[in-house]
C-alpha cells in the first residue's frame, strides 16, 4: 500500500492502516523501481492521485493495480462507523483492468 500524500497531509491525517508513504510528485520518478508483477495499491486523501498513480503505473506494464476509491477520507469513515455498532462493512478496492 502506497500513501501518496504530501508530508503535510499526513502529519495532519495520518493514515490509520500500514503504508509506504512516497507522494505522487516523487512516485513518478520511481516507477521503475518496483516488480512489474507485485501486486501495488494506491491510497490518497479522496482518490484522485491515487487513480491517476494507477493509470501511470498500468501504462507502465504493471500489472496488478489498484486503489481505493475515496481515499483516506472513506477510510476513516468506515473505521469511524465500524466502532459504533454498526455493520460490518469491507472495504473494496477499485480495480483498474483498462485504462483509457
Amino acid at each position: 500500500l502506497i500513501d501518496l500524500r504530501e508530508a503535510e497531509e499526513i502529519i495532519s491525517e495520518p493514515f490509520q492502516g500500514n503504508a509506504v508513504h512516497i507522494p505522487l510528485s516523487y512516485l513518478r520518478k520511481k516507477k521503475d523501481d518496483f516488480e512489474l508483477t507485485k501486486p501495488i495499491m494506491f491510497i490518497c486523501e479522496k482518490g484522485a492521485r491515487s487513480f491517476e498513480a494507477a493509470k501511470i503505473f498500468l501504462n507502465n506494464g504493471y500489472s496488478d493495480v489498484s486503489y481505493l476509491g475515496g481515499g483516506n477520507t472513506f477510510f476513516k469513515e468506515v473505521i469511524k462507523n465500524s466502532g459504533n455498532g454498526a455493520k460490518s462493512k469491507s472495504i473494496k478496492n477499485e480495480s483498474m483492468n483498462t485504462v483509457s
